[in-house]
């Protein structure tokens, strides 16, 4: 799945036209992964899957503070 989404990264920033570039998108995609590399009990996976969407649908209206675009 982050292979998909790691290759995907360019048609991500063109989709929802993002104003960062496109290793930006990379890194943050590998740090969610890499934070919850350990979790395999499906209903905390489930949880996270749902954080997750509701977290990019939020990200879509305002990107988060802290995010570095250059």
């Amino acid at each position: 799945m982050l292979t998909g989404l790691y290759n995907q990264s360019p048609e991500i920033q063109t989709m929802y036209s993002l104003n960062m570039p496109v290793s930006a998108i990379r890194t943050k995609i590998r740090q969610e992964f890499e934070k919850h590399r350990y979790v395999s009990q499906l209903p905390a996976v489930d949880v996270l899957l749902f954080q997750s969407h509701a977290e990019f649908q939020v990200s879509i209206l305002e990107p988060p503070v802290g995010w570095d675009y250059s």
